[in-house]
C-alpha cells in the first residue's frame, strides 16, 4: 500500500510541474511571441483612413510624421515612438488641455506638409476616436490611423522607445 501511495505522490508532483511549466510558456507566449505574430500589413485590405507601419514610413519619413500617441498615460511613459514628433492626446480628464497644446503642431503640420498619424495598443480603440475628433478641425495635414498601432511600432528597434 505504501508503494502505491508513493506512485500517486510522484504523479501529483509531476502533474503540478507540467501545469506550472505550461503556465510559463503561456506567458513567455503572450508576453514575448505574441506581439511578432501580427499578419503584415496589407494597404489593399485597410479600411478607408487607416495605413500600414511600412507604407507611412516610406511615403512621409520620420522627419515627416506628427505621431499622436492615443495609448492612456501609463504606456506613454513606459515608451512611444523616439523618431519624429510625438504628441499624446487621449480621452481622460486631460483630453482638453493636450489637445490645447497639441492643435498648434497639428494645424502647423500641414504647412509645413507633414502627415498625422493615430496609434493605439490592442486593448484600446482611441485610435479612431482621436482621429474622427482631429478631422473635426479641418486641419491640412492628412490624418491617418496606424493599423497594428503600438504593436507593429515596437517591432522596429529605430522607432519603439
Amino acid at each position: 500500500m505504501n508503494k502505491y501511495k508513493e506512485t500517486i505522490y510522484q504523479a501529483l508532483r509531476l502533474i503540478f510541474g507540467a501545469l506550472v511549466l505550461a503556465a510559463l510558456l503561456a506567458y513567455a507566449d503572450y508576453r514575448w511571441m505574441e506581439p511578432n505574430r501580427t499578419p503584415p500589413c496589407d494597404p489593399s485590405k485597410l479600411s478607408e483612413g487607416h495605413i500600414c507601419l511600412t507604407t507611412v514610413l516610406k511615403q512621409w519619413g520620420y522627419s515627416k510624421i506628427v505621431w499622436i500617441d492615443a495609448r492612456n498615460q501609463d504606456a506613454f511613459e513606459r515608451g512611444t515612438v523616439k523618431n519624429g514628433q510625438v504628441l499624446s492626446i487621449r480621452n481622460d480628464e486631460k483630453a482638453a488641455d493636450l489637445l490645447a497644446k497639441a492643435l498648434p503642431v497639428l494645424h502647423q503640420a500641414g504647412i509645413d506638409d507633414k502627415c498625422i498619424v493615430v496609434f493605439c495598443d490592442r486593448s484600446c480603440n482611441a485610435a479612431s476616436e482621436i482621429a474622427e475628433m482631429l478631422k473635426s478641425f479641418q486641419l491640412q495635414a492628412p490624418i491617418y490611423i496606424l493599423e497594428g498601432g503600438w504593436d507593429e511600432i515596437r517591432k522596429n528597434p529605430s522607432l519603439a522607445s
